[in-house]
């Protein structure tokens, strides 16, 4: 069964959405220093394994989400809006 959830996890939540081969280097950065901080917010934090592959889909979501957003700008508002602290999503202005 563990095997299966870790396949499941693979398919669903880890392979980056198409939008999100489109975006700028800087705003890859900014999800990945804020994907644990909104997944905990949005997905929850606390996750038995049996809802790991829920949190794996979650994730994808969010970020299919955050790549869609129209604007770099857009996207730092988004991620501020979901629980990302603005030091995360702005370092360069702390």
């Amino acid at each position: 069964m563990r095997g299966l959830i870790v396949v499941a996890m693979m398919i669903g939540g880890c392979v980056p959405p198409a939008s999100w081969t489109n975006l700028p280097e800087e705003d890859r950065q900014a999800w990945q220093r804020c994907v644990n901080v909104v997944s905990n917010t949005r997905c929850g934090s606390t996750v038995a394994e049996q809802d790991m592959v829920y949190r794996g889909v979650c994730g994808r979501e969010l970020a299919t989400t955050y790549s869609e957003q129209p604007s770099p700008e857009s996207r730092k508002r988004w991620l501020l809006a979901n629980g990302c602290p603005p030091s995360m999503v702005r370092p360069e202005a702390y």
